[in-house]
């Protein structure tokens, strides 16, 4: 094998390490967040979907997680009284920001 072989298989493994550890690390701190917080299911699924899409509306998540609109509403507001989520922009052109 060459040297440029060995080289390049040794660089990703030393990849494929640090993506694992940085992976490990990522889910220890939310892991810990969660302790922290103290973030129920719907928080949880909350801040899910606005990773998933920032625009969405809390009309969405309440249709998507089959909840009353008021449950979400409710979460929404404790997310944001945390410092968890926050709205950037306008009611309708805006985007949902996660802090965390």
């Amino acid at each position: 094998m060459s040297l440029f072989c060995l080289n390049f298989n040794q660089e990703n493994q030393e990849s494929n390490q640090e993506s694992q550890e940085s992976n490990q690390e990522s889910q220890e701190t939310n892991q810990e967040i969660n302790q922290k917080m103290n973030l129920n299911s719907t928080q949880k699924a909350i801040i899910a979907m606005i990773r998933d899409n920032e625009k969405v509306t809390q009309n969405v998540m309440s249709v998507q997680l089959g909840l009353s609109s008021s449950t979400i509403k409710k979460n929404v507001n404790i997310l944001r009284e945390n410092g968890i989520i926050f709205r950037k922009g306008s009611t309708k052109a805006g985007k949902w920001i996660v802090n965390i």
